[in-house]
């Protein structure tokens, strides 16, 4: 099924609106944390409402005594979890709940095209669990606060060899929610057990279509319209409010589309990889021409805010209900993990009440272990 679409304007600040031309901002009541600063590779950072966080980290140079670890803030300290020597490289694309259990894959299973096959690990009081064993690539877990896992596994059929299927654990019994030919990335999952993803088809490479899914009780829905081209990284929240990036055909930007009860909005003309929380903020990337970088930007409390303006690019990131962002800063090889968070607390962690997350003035923290 198709969505419709009509467009809405946002009414902005006048830095907002001048956005193209705006230089980094620092949201009134919040700070910005240089969480790390070393030369490592530090990425994938993920966020939950109780002030904790993980990403990975790379140690060593390429091809020389290089290693991918997990690292995890538990509100007090800055912990390796895979520390394990046995294991080195392959430490990647962790996920954390309000429950502090923490996924990720791992480099463990049998020699596969690509080196060994990924399986899919579990971190929860401190013990470290393994819950996929096969020898197929098992990737990009993602975790819900029910400690529901959905996951890819690349089956490796179809065109290219690409095909990966989503997989789903609900803390008792494994599913296989796809069954095609297409390559199914990048699922998310909220805590109502709603899946989305991005299901592509590499048939016509270089060219290749994709297309957006919301998994419901064993309803499958396509998001997408029928003129969008290039949609992907998909995300939803517990509201079910589903946002994705869309190409332009003619220009090549993305824009960021909203989905919430069959109606679809443009959030913005010019948008990468949206994040979202349960209040209405969303977290966001943008390509500046004139720079040749990405930038981080987000919507909280209603403004648009630029949060960088580095000359080095700024990535992938996350968004707590506490409008609370870490992403990942810096140009490969290397890059650091940044984090806004307000002053106070004074926002709820969750629509329905919770929680509330707790600052880092109350703990200690050494942002370079």
């Amino acid at each position: 099924m198709k969505s419709r679409i009509r467009r809405i304007v946002l009414v902005l600040t006048g830095a907002a609106l001048l956005a193209g031309a705006a230089t980094a901002i620092v949201p009134p009541g919040y700070r910005l944390i240089q969480v790390t600063r070393n030369d490592n590779l530090e990425l994938q950072p993920k966020n939950n409402n109780l002030g904790q966080f993980v990403f990975a980290k790379r140690i060593g140079t390429f091809g020389e005594d290089e290693r991918d670890d997990i690292m995890f803030y538990d509100g007090e300290q800055l912990i390796n979890i895979t520390s394990d020597t046995r294991h080195p490289r392959r430490d990647a694309t962790p996920d954390i709940n309000d429950n502090g259990n923490i996924v990720w894959r791992r480099a463990i299973g049998p020699q596969g095209p690509f080196g060994r096959t990924t399986e899919i690990m579990i971190y929860s009081d401190g013990e470290t669990y393994r819950l996929t064993d096969d020898d197929l690539d098992d990737r990009a877990p993602r975790i819900n606060n029910l400690g529901h896992i959905v996951w890819n596994k690349a089956d490796r059929l179809g065109c290219l060899e690409t095909s990966a299927q989503l997989m789903y654990y609900d803390g008792e019994d494994f599913y296989q929610l796809t069954d095609d030919l297409y390559s199914n990335q990048g699922a998310e999952i909220n805590d109502r057990n709603q899946i989305v993803w991005t299901r592509y088809d590499f048939c016509d490479y270089p060219n290749w279509d994709s297309d957006v899914l919301l998994w419901e009780n064993g309803v499958v829905t396509q998001l997408d319209a029928p003129e969008e081209f290039e949609p992907q990284n998909a995300h939803i929240n517990n509201l079910g409010v589903v946002a994705w990036q869309t190409r332009n055909r003619d220009t090549g930007v993305n824009s960021i589309r909203l989905w919430r009860d069959g109606v679809t909005t443009v959030f913005t003309d010019w948008g990468w990889n949206p994040r979202l929380n349960d209040l209405g903020d969303i977290y966001f990337l943008r390509w500046h021409d004139d720079v040749q970088l990405w930038q981080s930007w987000a919507f909280l409390n209603d403004q648009l805010y630029q949060l960088s303006n580095d000359g080095f690019s700024n990535y992938d990131g996350d968004i707590n209900n506490a409008g609370r962002i870490i992403w990942q800063s810096g140009d490969i090889p290397w890059s650091d993990i940044r984090l806004l968070e307000p002053f106070s607390n004074k926002r709820r962690e969750r629509g329905e009440g919770g929680q509330l997350a707790p600052s880092l003035d109350a703990r200690p923290f050494d942002p370079n272990p």
